[in-house]
């Protein structure tokens, strides 16, 4: 994290960190958060996923426009690490390039069930 606030503090307003295997964090000067990855049984090939986890992640902000606020970050961030899921599931871009809104909802939901903590 303390890489990720000295980034910050060159001009960034805001940082991801993907972290592989282990999810990604998410940090800005006025917080951070920190998911795990969408835990595939069966992991065929990682190549792509980071690619992937971009794609998303910038193709959730562009369809939003504007300056992103904190959540919607945390959104595109959700986004990328789930369309990112797919791609480790089969080699080159098969892994994802079957994949349907109705895949992702789905997927989105599960992964809503693995982070949710009941307060």
């Amino acid at each position: 994290m303390a890489a990720a606030k000295q980034i910050c503090q060159r001009g960034p307003k805001a940082v991801v960190v993907k972290r592989g295997e282990y999810g990604f964090m998410l940090y800005c000067p006025k917080g951070y958060c920190v998911f795990p990855a969408f835990p595939v049984e069966n992991v065929v090939d990682p190549t792509g996923a980071g690619d992937t986890f971009a794609g998303g992640f910038f193709g959730y902000l562009a369809t939003h426009g504007g300056i992103p606020d904190w959540n919607q970050l945390r959104r595109a961030c959700v986004q990328g690490c789930l369309l990112a899921s797919f791609t480790v599931q089969d080699f080159g871009t098969d892994g994802i390039r079957r994949v349907q809104l109705s895949d992702l909802t789905k997927r989105l939901k599960e992964y809503l069930e693995v982070v949710h903590y009941p307060a």
